[in-house]
């Protein structure tokens, strides 16, 4: 992890970003270790998160999330619902995948996998030797990645970063227990001296720690959505909702915008993952392409970024990888409250359930090249409705202290 700015914000490459999303993507609630025993052994595989990379040559998009279940490993799961159109894809999985993971990638076309260097999906050695000899005889390329977060000047992702120290804590400690203190001696890490290896557990060690402060520490799990949207899975939609919502602050920390950070993703009422984005410059612009000021009054409305920015909403809705789905059975996640042109992409689409902070009503722009009140607009007249996280804590408190005010 390096910090190359001090006191400003975390920014991550394309694929850290997407190795932290496969680590989190382990962590969903919906995550089980699939129910067939390894052959020749009762024990199970363990649970794996997925994140894919489309197979776009000029510029790839993140393009489908999964993690294992019941029936399926996460990478097999990934493979069967998408097949052919893994072709030329790069994958993160949050473990060194299985003998049969590896078959199934080199099936679809998979070009590149990229895992973290915690212990493997499957322990066994003679499983592991199997995939090195598979991989020996085909195009695919498997490589160990710990992601680095780099710090750079700008303001802040608007979301509230609660900073939770206490769940901060809890969720490191569930993490370290899952994934391990430092890399596992099986993940095939190069390190060629001692200094290196030590350098390599405190990266391995940081990473773990930047998840838990951006996922439980800003989201911490007293955080509920009140009446959430209809037809959600009931045994766990509350912590599916904070999965998801914890995912679009990861996403927002990957933002091309300057000042800005904001992410957002799409999700069906079952917990699979139909879209993902942040904010940020059209693809293939160079940060030197576009303007990067923010102006000050409305004079500055032609010399501002707000015309060259696309922001994380659209892109999930332009980059989803379902075209056709149902907009009654769909949520859309954002760290931000949408825009007025956002708004009017979400009401094109049918899409009537959104999740956001509870500060909608934001202060448009000062140059007047972006505004905001549209989206209340909309869901006070129940066209589209917002659901926000609250802090169960301080409504139980508040309804502790009515029922003291009544006895009195």
């Amino acid at each position: 992890m390096a910090s190359t700015v001090e006191g400003g914000e975390d920014r991550l490459g394309k694929y850290d970003l997407c190795m932290l999303m496969a680590i989190w993507m382990e962590m969903s609630p919906n995550a089980q270790p699939p129910d067939d025993p390894v052959p020749s052994s009762e024990e199970k595989a363990a649970c794996v998160g997925v994140i894919a990379l489309d197979g776009n040559l000029v510029h790839s998009k993140i393009f489908a999330a999964a993690c294992s279940s019941k029936y399926s490993h996460g990478v097999n799961a990934l493979a069967l619902k998408y097949g052919q159109r893994l072709d030329g894809s790069t994958l993160f999985v949050s473990r060194k995948p299985c003998s049969e993971c590896t078959k199934h990638m080199i099936q679809v076309g998979v070009k590149t996998v990229y895992y973290f260097p915690t212990k493997p999906e499957v322990k066994k050695e003679d499983d592991l030797a199997i995939v090195d000899h598979t991989m020996k005889v085909s195009h695919l390329a498997m490589k160990v990645l710990i992601p680095e977060v780099i710090r750079v000047k700008s303001q802040p992702p608007p979301y509230e970063a609660t900073n939770d120290k206490e769940e901060t804590k809890i969720a490191q400690k569930e993490l370290e227990e899952r994934f391990g203190d430092k890399p596992d001696a099986l993940s095939d890490i190069q390190v060629p001296d001692d200094d290196t290896i030590e350098q390599r557990h405190q990266e391995f060690k940081e990473v773990l720690t930047w998840l838990a402060v951006k996922t439980r520490g800003d989201l911490p799990s007293a955080y509920i959505v009140q009446n959430p949207p209809p037809e959600m899975l009931k045994e766990n939609e509350q912590e599916l909702l904070r999965h998801a919502a914890s995912l679009t602050y990861i996403l927002a920390h990957r933002t091309t915008d300057p000042s800005t950070g904001v992410g957002a993703v799409l999700m069906n009422k079952k917990g699979d993952y139909l879209g993902f984005g942040y904010n940020g410059y059209q693809i293939n612009a160079s940060l030197a392409d576009f303007s990067r000021y923010r102006g000050e009054n409305e004079k500055d409305k032609q010399k501002v970024k707000y015309p060259y920015i696309v922001h994380a909403e659209a892109n999930a809705l332009l980059f989803r990888n379902e075209p056709e789905f149902d907009p009654n059975d769909t949520v859309l996640f954002s760290s931000k409250s949408p825009c007025n042109h956002c708004t009017f992409h979400i009401r094109h689409l049918g899409i009537k359930h959104v999740v956001a902070p509870e500060s909608s009503q934001l202060p448009p722009a000062a140059s007047g090249a972006i505004g905001y009140g549209k989206f209340d607009e909309y869901c006070k007249a129940d066209a589209i409705s917002k659901y926000m996280f609250t802090d169960s804590r301080k409504c139980n408190d508040n309804y502790a202290q009515g029922d003291e005010e009544k006895q009195q």
